[in-house]
This record gives structure tokens, sequence and C-alpha cells, in this order.
């Protein structure tokens, strides 16, 4: 599922990486952008949720671009997919650190979900890595961003609930891909 999405938007940003290469811009250039956008999320965030909010944004539309571009000027490379991966998960860390700070979400339920996303993740890498398979995982983040923006736009806050749901899914799903590692690898 995943590969097909990524090669029908690779094909839909095959024009804007030929104006990028164009211009002499590197994958790694966006993804350092993309952290930097961190800056003005957390600075404006309690002043001007919206602009904070379309920072946001911009950070996961140029983390979706990067990948798009290595892989267009053919330089894809495993230290470039770990700078991505750690990238992204910086953005997602750091707007719930944010969220929490500003008490926008309950501390327990965001420290909770970061957890739980961070083991599946790293474990999801481990298995991979081992060629173990993984069963097909809901990776939430989009959702959380989209419902951040929904209670900028609206006022209606189901942060909360969606951290209550996806933090208990993710626990089990851990639980099950931890058992499925620990019976694949002899002791």
């Amino acid at each position: 599922i995943y590969a097909k999405f990524q090669q029908q938007r690779d094909h839909a940003f095959k024009v804007l990486c030929s104006h990028m290469t164009k211009a002499g811009i590197k994958p790694d250039q966006l993804t350092y952008l993309s952290i930097l956008m961190l800056i003005p999320l957390v600075f404006f965030l309690n002043s001007n949720p919206l602009f904070a909010v379309l920072c946001l944004f911009v950070s996961v539309g140029l983390d979706s671009l990067d990948g798009c571009l290595a892989r267009y000027q053919n330089i894809a490379s495993e230290r470039g997919a770990l700078l991505d991966i750690a990238a992204d998960h910086l953005v997602l860390f750091t707007t719930l650190l944010a969220l929490i700070y500003v008490k926008t979400i309950d501390g327990f339920w965001g420290a909770a979900y970061g957890m739980n996303y961070l083991l599946m993740i790293v474990l999801i890498l481990v298995m991979r890595k081992l060629k173990l398979h993984v069963f097909t995982v809901i990776k939430s983040k989009y959702v959380f961003y989209f419902l951040w923006a929904f209670f900028i736009f609206t006022g209606l806050n189901y942060l909360d609930i969606f951290l209550v749901f996806f933090s208990i899914y993710m626990l089990l799903t851990n639980l099950f891909l931890f058992h499925k590692y620990r019976c694949s690898v002899p002791l």
C-alpha cells in the first residue's frame, strides 16, 4: 500500500522535483527546512495558532517532498531515509510537547501517545531490518495534525479522545509486534 502511494506521490511531484533539481536544491535541504519550521510553530503557538498550523503543514509538505526529490535525483540512500525518519518524528514530538505545554492536550495521554508511537516505529524499523514481516499498522500522526487544525478552525477539540484511542491501539500493536519479534528471533 505504501509503495503504491509513494509511486503516485512521486509522479504527482515529478515536475516540481525537476524544477528543484534545476535550482540545485538537495533533499537534505528540504529536510532541514522542515525541521526549521518548528521554530515559528512553537513561537507562534499561543499568539497565532493559525500561523503555527500553517508552519506544521509546510513542514509536513517539505517532509513529503524530500523523499520524492531524492528518488528523482537518484540519490536515495539509507542515510537520507534515516535523516528523514528522524526529522519526521522530531516534528511530531515537538508538536506533541508544545501542545502539552499550552494545555491543548492532556499531558498523560500526549506522553502515552508519543511513547507508543516511538516504540511502534522502532519495532517496525528493527523488524524490517531483520526482514521480518510486519503487518499493516495505522500511523496516525497525520490524523493528529488534522485534528489540531480542525480545533484551530472550529474550536472543537477531539485531540484528547484521539490520543486515548490511539495510545491504546498502539499499545496493543506494540505488544503484538514485540511478541512477533520475540517468536521470530532465536535466543
